[in-house]
């Protein structure tokens, strides 16, 4: 279990930063086997260029942290595993990728933690 692992982990006095990759995604569509986000709700979480084709500038399908709903699950999922697995930072993937409200939206929700409300001193959170 990922809980247990950290939980040992911290207990040694070790902080677990996690590599966090919301920058791209492997797959895309409703029928390719690894696409995940798009079968959800197909062509919203991929960042278009002005001919409507997905962008690659990352290697493989931009994430479009531009779009509300990505920008949530990014921000929503690092409060899960700050709050839940009590993670200590995070190191992201091509940064430069997601949107600076996106980073400064996640920064602040993750600085609002407390000890006592979340179980997390979110001020230490890297």
């Amino acid at each position: 279990c990922i809980g247990c692992w950290l939980q040992a982990l911290n207990r040694f006095g070790l902080r677990v930063v996690l590599d966090v990759v919301y920058n791209h995604l492997h797959g895309s569509g409703p029928v390719d086997d690894n696409s995940v986000l798009d079968k959800i709700v197909p062509g919203y979480y991929l960042r278009r260029n002005a001919d409507g084709f997905i962008e690659h500038s990352t290697c493989v399908n931009n994430t479009a942290s531009e779009h509300f709903m990505v920008e949530r699950l990014i921000v929503d999922d690092l409060l899960h595993w700050a709050v839940d697995y009590k993670v200590d930072g995070f190191r992201f993937d091509l940064m430069g990728h997601i949107m600076r409200r996106t980073m400064v939206k996640a920064k602040d929700a993750l600085c609002s933690l407390t000890k006592e409300r979340d179980g997390v001193d979110g001020s230490s959170i890297y």
